[in-house]
């Protein structure tokens, strides 16, 4: 999550809050069947989606690696994070 804080500093107030927001909720809504889970960003990535400047695209890409397993689940996440005020 340090990558991703880093990348949404660069990102308009607005933005960065939303942005925020999307990923806590969508962490918080699902059932984790683990005990432990190591984290590893690859990449990140942010780009206005529109030409107004009012919403943004934000990627990231890296490695799970959960309990004691060995082989990384690879997931890759695409946030469009929009201003609420259009």
């Amino acid at each position: 999550m340090r990558l991703i804080g880093s990348c949404l500093a660069r990102l308009p107030d607005w933005a960065a809050k939303l942005a925020r927001r999307r990923i806590n909720s969508d962490l918080l809504r699902q059932a984790l069947p683990f005990q432990r889970i190591q984290h590893i960003v690859k990449t990140t990535d942010a780009q206005p989606s529109d030409e107004a400047g009012t919403s943004i695209v934000v990627l990231v890409t890296g490695e799970l690696l959960f309990d004691e397993e060995t082989n990384p689940v690879r997931p890759r996440a695409c946030l469009d994070v929009a201003d609420g005020r259009r």
